[in-house]
């Protein structure tokens, strides 16, 4: 990957059972060094009191649209400036949710999105089912952790 990129991941909380953080980041930081990964966590402070890896570029932003909006744009500016590939990946519905309001107007921010699904829509609220759909539908890419979430 001779490509210089920064992966700005967007979550809601993290845990030691964390999908987004077990299955994505920290394969990241062991199978690709050389990528720069950014957290936004919508959450407080490191509530769980886990070590994580200082690879890790984190910003616990609670659920303040402002700091996700403000953090963006310094991650952002700052790639830019040292000729570094952003793509945001969205993995929670109240994260993405977050996500795409903070930055909606934000045309000089646009960056490539991916979202995750990760769950099987039949067992969920409708409420969750029209939250994923926007967020799917806004971003520019979406992918599924399972066969079952794909299929459905």
């Amino acid at each position: 990957m001779n490509r210089r990129l920064c992966i700005v991941s967007v979550l809601d909380s993290v845990s030691e059972t964390s999908m987004p953080l077990n299955e994505f980041l920290l394969y990241r930081v062991r199978m690709y060094p050389g990528i720069k990964q950014v957290v936004i966590i919508c959450d407080k402070e490191n509530p769980n009191a886990m070590s994580l890896p200082e690879a890790l570029e984190i910003y616990y932003v609670g659920n303040k649209v402002g700091k996700i909006k403000k953090i963006f744009r310094n991650i952002v500016d700052a790639c830019t400036e040292k000729n570094v590939e952003v793509i945001v990946h969205l993995h929670q519905i109240k994260s993405a949710l977050a996500f795409f309001k903070a930055n909606f107007f934000e045309h000089k921010y646009k960056k490539k999105v991916l979202f995750t699904v990760y769950s099987v829509y039949s067992l969920r609220s409708t409420k969750y089912k029209l939250a994923s759909t926007i967020c799917a539908l806004l971003a520019d890419k979406v992918t599924c952790v399972s066969e079952a979430s794909y299929e459905e």
